[in-house]
């Protein structure tokens, strides 16, 4: 779940590296939605593209967490 990436996000991912003007070759981007827990950090590929995820792998699944309301 917290390596979870939703088509909407790698599509947005995917067009964003692919039209990016100042973007070394071979650069490596992290690509995972925005879920609660992230397995990775999105710090660096938001500031080389503009990636911003939407989804939510645990809002997406209705998973009730321990810090949610019940």
């Amino acid at each position: 779940m917290s390596a979870y990436i939703s088509p909407a996000d790698l599509c947005n991912l995917m067009f964003k590296a692919i039209t990016a003007t100042d973007l070394e070759p071979f650069t490596i981007l992290h690509g995972i939605s925005n879920n609660r827990f992230k397995r990775l950090n999105l710090e660096s590929t938001q500031k080389k593209v503009g990636y911003e995820p939407k989804a939510d792998a645990f809002a997406l699944s209705q998973i009730s967490l321990y810090d949610s309301p019940r």
